[in-house]
């Protein structure tokens, strides 16, 4: 049961919950020259225990103020390619030891994206809402690091009736790892970059296919 919720939940955290920007799945080629280990951003890996997480993450981190309840409650957060990100989203292995299975650096585009964390405007909270372009730097910035990304755009329409082009990309790497970047997610509230085992990801993707061959 643990593993089928915790696909369910890959699933959402890959597709983003967009249902019109399904594509059939294509065969996308593996880098044979990174080994899983090798796979990092800013020190961040799979399997990682928690307390090489917590180290690695304490050694970056930036206290920053935006408000009165921040001084209270201090947020943090690090930097890709010179770009401020929260602190990454980890979803750990079962089994004990735990280990980090799924790493996810999100980027936010605005205030309502961002809660429960206090930002009264996006002026108010430079180091946390960002323009898309930040993201684009950051992604550019892991194609050079990681060479051997696809990438698909597809077409996206918010509920005002705005139409953009969405951005994914992903490169599997060796040894069973791979990097998926989503620029929007929730249409257009935010974007994630996230490192997975490979065999999760392909999963995901078969399972929304035969998902939407069911409802015709």
């Amino acid at each position: 049961m643990k593993k089928i919720s915790y696909l369910i939940l890959v699933l959402g955290l890959l597709l983003g919950g967009n249902v019109n920007s399904f594509e059939p799945i294509k065969e996308e080629k593996i880098n044979q020259k990174i080994k899983s280990n090798e796979v990092e951003l800013k020190g961040f890996k799979l399997g990682m225990t928690e307390k090489e997480f917590e180290k690695n993450w304490k050694s970056q981190r930036k206290k920053y103020h935006q408000n009165i309840s921040s001084y209270l409650i201090p947020h943090y957060t690090t930097s890709l390619a010179g770009v401020s990100v929260d602190k990454p989203t980890i979803w750990w292995t079962g089994e004990k030891p735990i280990k980090v299975d799924t790493i996810q650096f999100r980027f936010f585009y605005s205030v309502s994206a961002v809660k429960p964390i206090p930002c009264s405007s996006i002026d108010a909270c430079p180091h946390i809402i960002q323009p898309t372009s930040n993201f684009i730097r950051v992604v550019e910035a892991i194609k050079q690091k990681y060479p051997g990304f696809n990438c698909r755009e597809t077409d996206l329409m918010n509920k005002m009736g705005a139409k953009w082009k969405n951005r994914r990309c992903v490169n599997h790497l060796a040894d069973g790892v791979s990097i998926s970047t989503i620029r929007y997610r929730d249409n257009d509230e935010s974007g994630t970059i996230t490192i997975l085992p490979t065999s999760i990801y392909k999963q995901t993707q078969k399972e929304d296919q035969e998902e939407f061959k069911k409802d015709l």
